[in-house]
């Protein structure tokens, strides 16, 4: 079974029928070092793009993969193709909006709490 490492996206192979499943690019470096520079810029931006920050320590994206559903067409374009809508996954990723928080009105409020509870005693 497969399952997809993009994060929030719950896709697995066993699951999900007619969905495929690709592997995260590798750095290629014995075709030259435009093509490394090309692969390994391909690479950075499909870990970002999945939401993965912490792979870039872990070797755990060896052998994870991407599912059909994060491509408009449905599959990754060529390595060569970096112009194509699909040469780094964009569709229904997990990203989440995180807001800062506020923590100016956080410590306010504490501080409000911890007075009531004061005057409660």
């Amino acid at each position: 079974m497969v399952l997809c490492a993009d994060v929030g996206c719950s896709c697995k192979s066993g699951k999900h029928k007619g969905l495929g499943f690709f592997l995260i690019p590798k750095i290629i470096t014995n075709q030259g070092e435009g093509q490394k520079e090309l692969t390994d810029g391909r690479r950075n931006e499909w870990i970002s793009a999945v939401s993965r920050r912490d792979a870039t320590n872990k070797r755990v994206l060896e052998s994870e993969r991407i599912c059909s559903k994060h491509f408009d067409f449905g599959e990754p374009a060529p390595d060569w193709d970096q112009f194509h809508v699909d040469w780094v996954p964009t569709v229904a990723l997990g990203k989440k909006k995180y807001v800062e928080k506020d923590h100016k009105n956080a410590a306010e409020r504490a501080l409000r709490a911890k007075k009531r509870r004061q005057q409660a005693i």
